[in-house]
């Protein structure tokens, strides 16, 4: 069981990078993707749009509060891969979404991101 586990984990870590290879030209199918695929493989998606951005963010922001939390992951872990006034315009469009995403870029910019136990 635990061995099945690590497995299907690196299998998920290796779809992920792999994905962020081609993610660039494919980004609007890729948000189509996280917008109405199975909610338990936006992970990855949303991993590899984090890290590419060049869409608005506010376009996919729907009632799916599932989506709205990968979509505040998105910009708040990708923040610098956005237009400024993309990131503006969630506030307006989702308060909870912006909210949920200031507080990553709170963490992000803290000297606690990344501080590794001894």
């Amino acid at each position: 069981m635990i061995i099945t586990q690590q497995f299907n984990s690196f299998l998920d870590h290796t779809a992920a990078r792999a994905l962020l290879r081609v993610a660039e030209p494919q980004i609007s199918h890729l948000v189509e993707l996280l917008k109405t695929g199975d909610s338990t493989k936006r992970d990855g998606i949303a991993w590899a749009l984090a890290r590419t951005g060049k869409f608005n963010p506010a376009d996919v922001i729907g009632p799916d509060n599932n989506l709205r939390k990968w979509i505040s992951y998105i910009i708040g872990y990708g923040k610098d891969n956005f237009v400024q006034a993309d990131l503006e315009a969630i506030c307006s469009a989702d308060h909870e979404v912006y909210f949920a995403a200031s507080v990553l870029w709170q963490i992000m910019d803290s000297w606690v991101n990344n501080l590794e136990e001894y």
